[in-house]
């Protein structure tokens, strides 16, 4: 008895959030989204990275324009990483 009360709880919860999903009406919802936001540029993100050697997360806080120029550099890296390899798969004698 406790258990098919239990499981039958336990679907409930997880099908409301979709059923007040689609209660919602979308005229509704349409003018949040339709307004454009303004991106402060100084705002901070803050996110986590995993430390190798560490079980312990470490907390990073940037702001918006030093977390798009710190995206930037390792999307270049990883380009010039790309590249490199490809020159020396190209000439196998050059010793890279």
């Amino acid at each position: 008895m406790h258990r098919s009360f239990l499981a039958f709880a336990i679907l409930l919860a997880q099908i409301s959030p979709a059923l007040a999903a689609e209660t919602t009406p979308a005229a509704a919802a349409a003018p949040i989204a339709a307004t454009p936001r303004k991106v402060d540029r100084d705002t901070l993100v803050c996110h986590t990275e995993q430390v190798i050697g560490s079980r312990i997360p470490k907390k990073l806080c940037y702001t918006r324009e030093q977390e798009e120029a710190r995206t930037e550099d390792a999307r270049k890296m990883t380009e010039r990483l790309q590249a490199f390899g490809e020159n020396c798969r190209a000439t196998p004698g050059r010793g890279c």
